[in-house]
């Protein structure tokens, strides 16, 4: 099984992957590579560059990535893939179980309805203008950039 969730360490996903592992599974966990994350802290957004920069197409690419890395493992039968993602990682695993024909089945936990999640309102065209805005993180307290680029991949 493979998470397509953007923070692999958040949560409950260590107790959820050992609990699918005892159960049989190959289990995958793993960060979007612009997720605004290190490989050194996984669970601190210290490149807020690669955060702004990131966008849809950079996600369904790198899950690809992951999925033909991990179906070439001998323990992995490549051609009964279950994918399961969280939030916006759903959303993401929705469209690859759709666009890949290894993905047997397809688990969502709390998905997003919509990629479509931009304002709609003056907010949007200062986004356009300036081409980028910020959002604050509730947890670490930082702005976090959002280019515009997001809208358009």
């Amino acid at each position: 099984m493979f998470t397509a969730k953007g923070y692999k360490d958040w949560g409950a996903w260590e107790l959820m992957g050992e609990k699918f592992a005892n159960a049989g599974f190959y289990f995958v966990k793993f960060n979007f590579s612009h997720n605004g994350t290190t490989v050194e802290d996984p669970n601190n957004f210290e490149d807020l560059e690669a955060f702004g920069q990131n966008n849809y197409s950079k996600e369904l690419d790198g899950l690809e990535v992951v999925i033909d890395h991990f179906k070439s493992q001998k323990e992995v039968d490549p051609d009964n893939i279950i994918l399961l993602g969280h939030s916006r990682g759903g959303g993401i695993s929705i469209i690859k179980a759709s666009e890949n024909k290894n993905i047997k089945k397809l688990i969502t936990l709390a998905s997003v309805s919509t990629l479509d999640r931009f304002p709609k309102d003056k907010s949007f065209e200062n986004w356009k203008k300036d081409g980028v805005y910020f959002v604050e993180n509730a947890r670490t307290k930082q702005k976090m950039p959002h280019y515009f680029q997001f809208y358009r991949f």
